[in-house]
């Protein structure tokens, strides 16, 4: 697969669960692996993790299972990142002065060609983009409804006239967007799985 570099800038909002610990401003974007980094201009609330952010990436060998970080990556448009390389605070006690970087890896191919270029909205109306307490409230309840499984999903969006919740997924044998069906007091179902490139497209046929 062909190496590419594409030059943009985008600003990004980190979470750790729900507390804004910083922003950033994406600046380039590597390779295959959908690899991109940028500043990291920590929140007053980083403190809190801060020493234990340091902890881990001191460490020699990264036990990223147990990471307690929980880190969510939004764009500016609203869209929330699914890496599945993972994201990562280059924080380092060693160099305290240094800037901080920040390195998410493994995002989808569409993220360069839809919203690097011209941050364009990713759903319209009857669909609204979610914040990041629905957004971790919705995948909880999902997880809630089916347990352990290979596949990640992050919620993206929710339709406002009906219980669907569109989802970014990864693993398993699925395309990379799903509708899942959220009622109260019912079992959570997977409706349908959108086509690679054609997620967008919720807007017009579900509306």
């Amino acid at each position: 697969m062909p190496c590419y570099f594409i030059h943009f800038t985008m600003k990004g909002y980190i979470y750790s669960h729900k507390i804004l610990i910083g922003t950033t401003n994406f600046k380039q974007s590597f390779g295959a692996m959908g690899h991109i980094w940028g500043e990291f201009i920590p929140s007053e609330e980083y403190q809190i993790i801060k020493k234990q952010v340091q902890k881990f990436c001191d460490s020699l060998e990264k036990d990223y299972d147990r990471s307690s970080f929980r880190f969510n990556v939004q764009l500016e448009n609203g869209y929330f990142l699914l890496p599945v390389g993972g994201v990562e605070i280059y924080d380092t006690s060693d160099f305290p002065n240094d800037p901080i970087q920040i390195h998410v890896v493994g995002i989808h191919s569409h993220i360069y060609n839809d919203y690097f270029e011209n941050n364009s909205a990713f759903v319209l109306a009857p669909w609204q983009q979610v914040n990041i307490d629905q957004k971790i409230e919705l995948e909880d309840e999902l997880f809630r409804e089916i347990g352990e499984t290979n596949v990640t999903f992050s919620a993206l969006a929710k339709h406002s006239l009906s219980d669907k919740v569109l989802f970014a997924v990864h693993g398993g044998n699925v395309p990379p967007f799903a509708i899942g069906n959220l009622k109260s007091g019912q079992k959570a179902t997977i409706e349908e799985v959108f086509p690679d490139e054609n997620y967008y497209t919720c807007s017009g046929t579900y509306g």
